[in-house]
């Protein structure tokens, strides 16, 4: 079998999204640049979240448990720009509501898009969830 991240978007409202990743990693390879959230339409949570081109997305919180690997989140740009990492055997809460939580400040060419990359992935090991709570600025 190949690695796998399956997604499912658990809420979609006017002003906030809810959506979920589960990994399985049965190969050596990594997954890199997997698309997450496509704010456009065109990604590959179904049904997508559209925004219209005023807007941006703000991660407020992330829940994630994740075994024998580490998991970067990132907003998608010509440079990446980091979110989160959720790191081997660590699962819990991140909140950042109280500041404001952590917009897409991609510099160059940012498409709005939330990509997981895995780091250290083990094969038949590594699995692991995130959900992550998105405003819609």
């Amino acid at each position: 079998m190949a690695n796998s991240v399956t997604l499912r978007k658990l809420y979609e409202g006017p002003r906030h999204l809810i959506v979920m990743a589960k990994f399985n990693i049965d190969t050596t390879a990594e997954i890199s640049d997997s698309v997450f959230v496509d704010p456009v339409g065109s990604g590959t949570c179904d049904p997508v979240p559209v925004l219209v081109a005023s807007q941006c997305l703000t991660v407020e919180q992330i829940w994630g448990s994740i075994s024998s690997m580490a998991v970067v989140l990132e907003f998608d740009a010509a440079t990446d720009t980091p979110i989160w990492v959720v790191s081997s055997g660590n699962s819990g809460e991140w909140d950042f509501r109280p500041f404001g939580g952590i917009r897409d400040a991609s510099g160059a060419t940012p498409t709005g898009k939330i990509q997981i990359t895995t780091i250290g992935a083990t094969a038949n090991v590594s699995t692991g969830s995130i959900i992550l709570k998105i405003r819609k600025d």
